[in-house]
Order: C-alpha cells, then sequence, then structure tokens
C-alpha cells in the first residue's frame, strides 16, 4: 500500500524504500533514484568494455517489511 516500507531485492543487493504508489508507471514496474546511496546497492557497478557503466533496467523483487 501506499506509505509502506518495502524491501527491494535485485542479484546486486538489497534496499528498503517507501512505496509511492501512482499511475505514471506501467503495473509491475518499479523506479528507483539511482543518486541514492541506498538505493546504488541494487545495481551491478560493473564497468563494460568501453568503461563506462550500464544504467539499464534490472529485475527486483518487492516484498513489504517484516513486521518485527
Amino acid at each position: 500500500s501506499n506509505g509502506d516500507t518495502v524491501v527491494l531485492t535485485s542479484d546486486s543487493g538489497e534496499a528498503e524504500a517507501t512505496a509511492r504508489i501512482t499511475d505514471r508507471l506501467q503495473a509491475g514496474v518499479v523506479a528507483v533514484p539511482e543518486y541514492d546511496v541506498k538505493m546504488r546497492a541494487l545495481f551491478s557497478w560493473r564497468a563494460a568494455d568501453d568503461g563506462w557503466f550500464s544504467t539499464a533496467p534490472g529485475a527486483v523483487r518487492l516484498t513489504g517489511k517484516r513486521k518485527s
């Protein structure tokens, strides 16, 4: 739900975020700010042969944060 804390997990890492639901993205699509230090864990940050870093979309799994 809007405002819930969620956990995003990719092959490269994991990060917590606050969900903000919008109709500006297609259903099933998650957007995160790459400039946010905690979100950077979701990206591979491997340089390509030409020295550039790929910022292409990647797959993440989204789950609700477990209550303690």
